[in-house]
């Protein structure tokens, strides 16, 4: 196994396991990657020398756990709140 497969990030790019990618090759010849997906609360940001290459090496790696405003899940919760108590059906 590829030693760079045991950051998550880098085995969910591997694994097309996101939705949105962004990449860059930089200056110095590494190529900087943030993906995220619709079914996980992470961003991972990586940069990496020699991607895809025999000497892949991971220069830079984080995961960064993202989450809606607190202000967006009380309005959320508010409207939920309101279609229920006008009989509508449960939105989840």
């Amino acid at each position: 196994m590829n030693p760079s497969m045991s950051y998550e990030g880098i085995r969910k790019y591997y694994a097309g396991e996101w939705n949105h990618c962004y990449s860059k090759d930089l200056d110095d010849g590494s190529e900087l990657v943030v993906l995220s997906s619709v079914k996980d609360d992470k961003v991972y940001r990586f940069r990496v020398r020699d991607f895809y290459g025999p000497a892949e090496e991971v220069l830079e790696y984080t995961e960064t756990t993202v989450s809606p405003f607190a202000h967006i899940l009380e309005r959320q919760a508010e409207a939920k709140c309101l279609i229920s108590s006008k009989g509508g059906n449960d939105v989840s």
